[in-house]
């Protein structure tokens, strides 16, 4: 999903920081759309396992949610 995102943004190889000719705008782009993917994904893996064990327990794990004064 990355890699595909990151041809969007450039035609060329995927920045990696362990080589000396990166440049530092197109590092610093490649990890932070990296870590919005990841935290995306992971967003979604947790909302939606919480969800399958509300339905198997009928109670929502976790806090109870505050209601809007």
């Amino acid at each position: 999903m990355f890699d595909r995102a990151w041809r969007l943004i450039d035609d060329r190889e995927v920045p990696d920081p362990e080589r000396r000719g990166v440049t530092w705008p197109k590092l610093a782009a490649a990890l932070l759309l990296q870590g919005a993917i990841f935290r995306a994904a992971r967003g979604l893996a947790d909302h939606g396992a919480r969800r399958a064990f509300t339905r198997m327990t009928g109670r929502w794990p976790g806090e109870e949610e505050h209601e809007a004064v």
